[in-house]
């Protein structure tokens, strides 16, 4: 009788150890997913490249923590923030030219898009001769080799490896491709349009005009 009762007592001693730990584990659980979940939303959040408009700087599939913080907060900088008492932006930050920024996609509000802003409010974009000139400035580019890629129809491709920089003195690597005219057919009309060579457009107050890398 006595080591039936020692037996259960081990049992309960074991059971109440085991029950403590797990009560332990899935605190520090809770802590950790609410951490990552301030950190996501308020920080940094993990981002991968989905295609490759960004090269040669960034390449399909790259994975980089983009700061959540740089130009302050919205209410679509974090979840449910549609319900916060605010509008505009806290804490803001006025982007620069040349900088790399994510953001959504104003048409649906749900795709991510990551550009180099080229244009601030007010500022007259346009290109001439696939150059392209901000408020009638061109910005300075010098060719620095070539750029080799895999298509993915399985053919090489060879680009021009450009230095570009703006009047600002901000420096990056953009792509010319050299097989590409610039010419597209509108899907709405008969019209043929010209990429390398565009009016002059004039960004709106509260906009920006943003660019891939690979051109």
């Amino acid at each position: 009788m006595n080591t039936i009762l020692m037996i259960l007592i081990i049992i309960v001693i074991i059971y109440l150890l085991i029950k403590e730990k797990m009560i332990e584990v899935f605190k520090t659980f809770i802590v950790a997913i609410l951490i990552a979940v301030f950190l996501r939303s308020f920080a940094y959040e993990p981002f991968t490249i989905p295609s490759g408009s960004m090269k040669p700087n960034l390449l399909v599939g790259d994975f980089l923590f983009v700061s959540k913080f740089s130009y302050g907060y919205s209410s679509y900088s974090v979840p449910f923030g549609r319900y916060l008492p605010f509008n505009g932006r806290i804490f803001y930050s006025r982007p620069k030219r040349g900088d790399v920024a994510v953001f959504k996609f104003p048409g649906d509000n749900k795709t991510d898009y990551i550009k180099r802003i080229i244009g601030l409010p007010g500022d007259t974009v346009s290109v001439k001769d696939g150059e392209v000139y901000v408020n009638n400035n061109k910005l300075n580019r010098s060719k620095v080799g070539t750029f080799e890629d895999m298509h993915r129809n399985g053919y090489l491709e060879t680009f021009h490896l450009i230095k570009e920089s703006n009047n600002s003195g901000k420096e990056y690597l953009v792509l010319d491709d050299i097989g590409y005219d610039g010419r597209i057919n509108s899907n709405a009309s008969e019209n043929i349009f010209d990429v390398n060579n565009t009016k002059n457009y004039t960004v709106p107050k509260d906009h920006f005009f943003v660019m891939g890398d690979n051109r």
